[in-house]
């Protein structure tokens, strides 16, 4: 039982893991893409919001959205916007909507 709990934790590790190397494939992928604009570039380095948001958006796989600045920043604000938040709507709830 105990070998059975260890495997299934390691193998939730290494899943999460996986997922996040690849979202920062795609990201690299994007900033050596000579097509990304430079606004894109300067505003997601050091930007936590923007990289959740860049995440997010690579998730529901909205590539067209997620090097937009306009698109980063209009998720970020939907993320913190108090009237979701009051209603209960959770940012993996907003991600789950751009799938839609």
């Amino acid at each position: 039982m105990l070998r059975f709990l260890i495997g299934l934790i390691t193998f939730f590790i290494i899943q999460s893991t996986s997922a996040q190397c690849e979202m920062l494939v795609e990201l690299t992928k994007d900033l050596a893409n000579p097509k990304t604009k430079q606004a894109f570039k300067n505003y997601i380095k050091g930007n936590d919001d923007g990289m959740y948001s860049y995440l997010q958006l690579a998730k529901a796989g909205r590539t067209e959205l997620r090097t937009s600045v306009e698109a980063l920043q209009a998720f970020t604000k939907l993320q913190k916007n108090e009237k979701l938040i009051k209603l209960g709507v959770s940012k993996g709830d907003l991600a789950g909507m751009l799938k839609k």
